[in-house]
This record gives structure tokens, C-alpha cells and sequence, in this order.
């Protein structure tokens, strides 16, 4: 099977397209293709919101900021925890399927908790995604945390990525926002250790 494509051979939803049903008791349920809990976990802890050029997604190993094809959760805030989930059937998301693509090829789930009330927000999140030959796995684990002072805000992050092969990284950002009137400034250091030929 595969997505819908434009004339070109391109990707005809390249960004966000879902339909599903939201209720306060049980949650949203979605599926299609929509940012991966994963993202949306370490996005809300990174100073730069993803958005900026000294963001987390510059360093941010095993990252993967969208699924297709998948079936998506959102849990109640619960006294300021909720629980995010995603799987993804691994089946081709262009107008050609992958050579040797295998029945599990591809697929991929991703769970994160997360906590937002008070001037700690912090969240963790797992992800295990197998390549299109399912030949390899990659597993991912993030933690972070910020704390606000409301004078200023600090952040912390944390990324571990260990595949089949030879990836095996850590990395790690600290970041600080401070606030000044209508304007935020914000800062950021970073490292990625690769680990695999120690």
C-alpha cells in the first residue's frame, strides 16, 4: 500500500493530517500522520521550542518527529500526568515500496509520560523503531525536566540511542529562558557523546 501522492511523486500530506474522536473521560484517539509523543515531549522542554536554530532537534539523536500510518493516544491530564502513545504499521509511505521491505518492516511505537502542572514541567519518552527490512531496531530514550523562577527558567535534556549496528549515543542539552518585558531570551549549550568505539 501506499500514501496518497502528488503528480510530481511527492508527498501530498507532508505535515499533520489526522481524524479521530476526543472525549474528557477517555482521552484522543487519532490516526494518520501527526508528531510523534516522542517530539512533542522533549519540544515542551527545549528553550527553543524546536523552532530555532540552537534547538534540541539539532542534537537530538534517534529523534523522529512524525509517524505514518499510525494509530495515536492521548490519555486525561491526570493531576498533571498524562500518558501519549503512537504505533505505526510499517508499510510504505511513497509511491514505491522499499526493495525487501518485510511484514514488520517499518513498524515503530513510541510511549511518553509527561507532567505539566507548576513551575516544573518534565516528561520521558520511549521509542523503538525497526527499518524497513526489519534487520535493525533502534531504541531511544529521552528525560528532561525545567524548572521556572519566573525571573528565569532552566532547562534540562537528555537523549540515549542504541541501534543493532553501531549507533550507540548519548546527548545532552542545558538551556535557560529569561524573560524581559514582550521578549524572551533564550540560550542553550549541547553535546552528543558517541559511545560505540569505546
Amino acid at each position: 500500500p501506499t500514501s496518497p501522492v502528488s503528480s510530481t511523486g511527492g508527498r501530498l500530506f507532508s505535515r499533520t493530517a489526522i481524524v479521530g474522536l476526543s472525549s474528557a473521560t477517555f482521552g484522543d484517539v487519532r490516526v494518520g500522520r501527526a508528531y510523534t509523543p516522542f517530539y512533542v515531549a522533549w519540544s515542551a522542554i527545549d528553550p527553543m521550542n524546536a523552532g530555532l536554530v540552537g534547538g534540541a532537534q539539532n542534537y537530538a539523536v534517534g529523534n523522529n518527529s512524525r509517524f505514518d500510518n499510525a494509530l495515536y493516544y492521548d490519555s486525561p491530564k491526570f493531576y498533571g500526568f498524562q500518558l501519549n502513545a503512537a504505533y505505526r504499521l510499517g508499510e510504505s509511505t511513497t509511491d514505491s515500496i522499499a526493495a525487501g521491505a518485510t511484514e514488520y518492516g517499518g513498524n515503530a511505537y513510541n510511549g511518553s509520560l509527561t507532567y505539566s502542572a507548576g513551575p516544573v514541567p518534565a516528561s520521558y519518552s520511549y521509542m523503538n523503531t525497526r527499518n524497513a527490512t526489519n534487520t535493525n531496531t533502534t531504541r531511544t530514550n529521552f528525560a528532561g525536566a525545567a524548572y521556572d523562577l519566573k525571573f528565569l527558567k532552566l532547562h534540562g535534556l537528555f537523549f540515549k540511542t542504541k541501534d543493532d549496528g553501531t549507533v550507540d549515543q548519548i546527548a545532552y542539552g542545558l538551556g535557560v529562558t529569561v524573560p524581559y518585558g514582550a521578549f524572551s531570551f533564550w540560550g542553550q549549550a549541547a553535546r552528543i557523546d558517541n559511545r560505540y568505539d569505546r
